[in-house]
């Protein structure tokens, strides 16, 4: 993910979501990786 906002965004919406995140972000030096999944078109 490129934008940097972008991924704050959704970052912000993991954490909400599953509040672990922040503590495995916290004791790690690697940015976890993001990636957005959507429906394939057929």
């Amino acid at each position: 993910m490129k934008d940097t906002a972008e991924r704050s965004r959704l970052w912000d919406l993991c954490v909400a979501a599953f509040p672990p995140y922040a503590e495995y972000q916290a004791r790690t030096e690697r940015r976890i990786p993001l990636f957005v999944a959507e429906p394939s078109v057929a």
